[in-house]
């Protein structure tokens, strides 16, 4: 798409720019705040809730993360060949004779289903309309809310100047292609979204999360209640009775941490 004959438009930002930030701030900065609180815990429940509870706010933090650079990304381009659309690592490709046409939200007359975790700045996703079929949202804002019809789906956008996105569409559109572009469509992490729209796959990655957590809870609240657990060797090194390597670990002494491998090496962890 030649850039002497494009034109950019930016979504709007600044609400989105806004919640989003301030969600990566909040999440981040418990998490962290956890974190610490966890390290001055020797064991126990508390160790336990905190850094479980520190990981968990991890994950709002990455998801608006990236939200937030989608955001700063996002660009809408028009021009004679067809249409460019941009969020984040999200790129499609419209050629101009594939678009049917392009009108504002309000002018649909069947109610419109917003994606699930929608929010400003991050209005993303695809819903089934009765009237329009397949819809995919990349939009910031709802108020300013475009719809680009093709044959095989529609596009929710939302740019800053809608009425100057309409007037720059209908006026290439009057104009022609001259060298129509190839209809291109990249997904981010296809892979991924692949895996996660299969029902089982999805069960089986909660289920080995929950009990990674589980793991962690039932080992940090069941060592502790042993004064020593020896491995098959003793901390002069020799062998206590038959195995492979083995450890002994020692937390009626809370400031030492003791790891003998055989013959090799010792690491001595001092809190």
């Amino acid at each position: 798409m030649p850039d002497t004959t494009s034109y950019s438009f930016q979504p709007v930002r600044r609400r989105g720019l806004f919640l989003l930030g301030a969600i990566v701030f909040i999440s981040l900065t418990a998490s962290v705040a956890l974190f610490v609180l966890a390290l001055q815990e020797q064991y126990g429940s508390y160790f336990v809730l905190f850094l479980v509870v520190s990981l968990i706010l991890l994950l709002p933090s990455f998801f608006a993360m990236y939200r937030l650079y989608a955001l700063i990304r996002a660009e809408y381009k028009v021009s004679r060949e067809g249409v460019l659309l941009i969020w984040g690592l999200r790129r499609e490709e419209i050629p101009l004779n594939d678009i049917d046409w392009v009108r504002m939200a309000s002018e649909i007359k069947s109610d419109l289903a917003i994606p699930v975790l929608a929010m400003p700045g991050a209005i993303l996703g695809t819903v089934h309309n009765e009237e329009l079929g397949e819809m995919e949202f990349m939009a910031s804002e709802l108020t300013s809310l475009l719809m680009i019809s093709t044959s095989k789906k529609t596009y929710a956008v939302s740019p800053s100047d809608t009425g100057l996105f309409l007037d720059t569409f209908r006026r290439s559109f009057e104009m022609g292609s001259l060298a129509p572009i190839q209809p291109i469509s990249v997904l981010p992490a296809t892979y991924l979204r692949k895996v996660w729209s299969d029902r089982w796959a999805r069960v089986l990655m909660l289920v080995g999360f929950i009990l990674t957590l589980l793991l962690l809870t039932v080992v940090s609240l069941v060592i502790p209640t042993y004064k020593t657990i020896s491995l098959g060797f003793s901390p002069s090194g020799t062998k206590t009775s038959a195995g492979t390597i083995h450890a002994t670990f020692a937390p009626t002494d809370p400031e030492y941490f003791l790891l003998y491998r055989r013959f090799d090496w010792r690491i001595v962890f001092l809190s």
